[in-house]
């Protein structure tokens, strides 16, 4: 069946697939191959409005979803900012018809009628994540404060990102929300600002846990200072995600035994020092991904374990030597298919590695790679580990990075299909599209 084939199908079987799709997004792609359902799709706004990047101020928005309900209750997920904002984030709107996505620029507090009206309307929004910056209005006023104020119960996922400062105090509607599933805290800065928080709302983000006992995935932001010992973290017993930003020595200590105290994780990460890498690496048993983690940590959770006895279907970052090989014997060769290599120090440790984890499918080398001669810089252009290299070593590589071109992009293409098929992406670009 050709993928842009369309079929007619009963109305009762183009009805369910309308249902299912909500919940198997891979429906969508068969979906749209029939003529009676893309048609229906296309005039219901399902995809235009299924995900929403927005100013607070976009009052032109605002007014189209009040007048069009059909079009609110489509918003699956809202990233929505601070008006402040605006000149740090560009896109203003995400798939919506051009006369709806124009932001006509207005005052907060004359666009915030208009918001509280339309939150309602979001019937079926079920991720938000929210920019906002505190002390610009009065703390009622306020972007956070409204939308806590009119949180629909249907949204099972939170974000709050920042630009210069942490939104949250004390005194913050975010710590009395209830229900989610989702939750990140975690707090990268878009503009480099170091963002933590005091010890003083760990006891709010902790109460802020127990209401919410069903979290599968809990990305815990910054504190420096000494977590209040009498002050625990709840057990979540539905936890598979965590991923904690760094911290301070005395609270990464219980962050380590709040880990451990979770056996059933299957995705971890932790950005953290080497010396709290060291002493205090939980042992996660269920484990599959281990990403975003600091390379000492990468090493104090696998140092020590049974050969092929950790599970890991995706691993980073590491740092590849002839003395730190040994540690990823740990991880079983049948199971891992992900690798994110921080440093390598020669072509023959990479090639060592490739004959211990053969099937590898996705390759993310460094920016710079450190081999046989010295230093060189993939920036700089210099020869380093090219395309046709990390294919031989690894022939199974569907997703590759960090690789040079040495042919012409034509004859590398065509070559790298036949020899390759299943080489879908090369270094972030799609290998049709080189």
């Amino acid at each position: 069946m050709a993928p842009t084939a369309r079929h007619r199908l009963p109305i009762e079987l183009i009805e369910s697939v309308i249902e299912a799709v909500d919940s198997h997004e891979d429906l969508l792609s068969f979906a749209l191959t029939c003529s009676y359902l893309y048609n229906h799709i296309q005039q219901s706004g399902y995809l235009q409005y299924r995900e929403l990047i927005v100013s607070a101020g976009h009052i032109h928005l605002w007014n189209h979803l009040i007048e069009n309900p059909a079009h609110a209750a489509q918003v699956r997920v809202l990233t929505i900012y601070d008006i402040w904002y605006q000149g740090h984030i560009h896109r203003t709107s995400f798939r919506v018809p051009s006369d709806v996505s124009r932001n006509t620029a207005s005052e907060w507090l004359d666009a915030r009628e208009r918001l509280v009206a339309c939150l309602p309307l979001f019937t079926g929004l079920g991720a938000i994540t929210i920019f906002s910056r505190k002390g610009a209005y009065p703390a009622e006023d306020d972007l956070q404060a409204t939308l806590c104020r009119q949180w629909n119960s249907s949204i099972r996922s939170l974000t709050v990102r920042v630009m210069d400062q942490f939104p949250l105090d004390m005194d913050s509607l975010i710590w009395y929300i209830r229900d989610l599933r989702e939750l990140d805290l975690s707090l990268p800065s878009t503009l480099g600002a170091n963002i933590t928080l005091g010890t003083e709302v760990w006891p709010r983000f902790c109460a802020m846990l127990a209401l919410n006992p069903r979290l599968e995935v809990l990305r815990i932001p910054p504190f420096r200072g000494d977590a209040p010992p009498r002050t625990p973290l709840p057990h979540l017993p539905h936890l598979r995600t965590l991923h904690i930003a760094e911290q301070d020595a005395s609270t990464a200590i219980q962050l380590a035994f709040y880990a451990a105290a979770h056996p059933l994780i299957t995705e971890f990460s932790w950005d953290t020092t080497l010396d709290v890498a060291i002493t205090n690496a939980p042992n996660l048993p269920r484990l599959e991904r281990l990403i975003d983690t600091s390379p000492a940590f990468v090493n104090a959770m696998l140092s020590g374990r049974t050969s092929a006895s950790v599970r890991l279907t995706k691993l980073g970052r590491f740092e590849l030597t002839a003395d730190t090989l040994p540690v990823l014997r740990a991880v079983s060769a049948s199971s891992l298919r992900a690798l994110t290599l921080s440093s390598v120090d020669s072509h023959r440790t990479l090639a060592a590695l490739a004959t211990m984890f053969p099937d590898i499918k996705e390759l993310h080398m460094p920016m710079r790679l450190d081999n046989d001669n010295g230093w060189i810089s993939r920036i700089m252009r210099s020869p380093g580990i090219t395309l046709e290299e990390a294919l031989r070593l690894f022939p199974r590589l569907c997703i590759v990075s960090g690789v040079m071109h040495v042919l012409p992009q034509s004859a590398a293409r065509v070559k790298a299909r036949g020899a390759y098929p299943c080489l879908r992406r090369v270094n972030g670009t799609r290998v049709d599209e080189l």
